[in-house]
């Protein structure tokens, strides 16, 4: 895949060595796709013109290069939340990952709170309520069923503004793609 763009690129002092500073984007369809979870699985492929000599003569094509074991680093960073909006009116409740995430998702994880720490509380149900990614499963929809969304408009203290409004988060919601997967950050209650 042609990468969308580095955001910035530097050279080293012996202009032997140029490091790129991949997107967000490209991150996340390296991480989707299951390119780069070990150093025996990536490669950097140049196409002609990428850099230049110092006469400003493009340079060729170059293959698909490996990248050094050390110079491999692994992603072990945990994904986490990053923002929800529920709508109740179509009882959906989105919420934002930092990264692709495995697309089992386990909503029972789940629970609506009317503030922190507080007792005005409702867990999601797997029988009822169920999810979907999208945006290189970075995006997770929960279609909260009938029978959560019931008892939710029936629990006045719950989900009736913003003030009212909090999600809980358990590890096992769900999972990155990395070679060794790292649980979803918790957001407590």
């Amino acid at each position: 895949r042609e990468l969308a763009g580095a955001i910035n690129s530097t050279r080293s002092n012996d202009l032997n060595t140029i490091e790129f500073f991949l997107t967000k984007e490209d991150v996340d369809y390296i991480k989707f796709h299951g390119i780069a979870k070990t150093a025996q699985s990536v490669f950097v492929r140049l196409q002609t013109g990428v850099v230049q000599d110092m006469s400003d003569i493009d340079s060729l094509s170059v293959g698909a290069l490996a990248v050094e074991n050390d110079d491999f680093v692994a992603d072990n960073n945990a994904p986490y939340v990053t923002d929800s909006v529920l709508n109740a009116n179509s009882a959906h409740l989105q919420l934002t990952i930092t990264e692709p995430i495995d697309s089992t998702v386990n909503v029972t994880s789940l629970t609506l709170l009317a503030g922190p720490n507080s007792v005005c509380k409702y867990s999601l149900t797997s029988p009822s309520s169920s999810a979907s990614l999208s945006l290189l499963n970075t995006i997770v929809t929960v279609q909260i069923g009938d029978k959560d969304m019931n008892a939710i408009r029936a629990m006045s203290c719950l989900a009736t503004d913003r003030a009212t409004t909090y999600v809980a988060v358990t590890s096992s919601f769900a999972q990155d793609l990395a070679a060794s997967p790292k649980n979803i950050e918790a957001i407590t209650e």
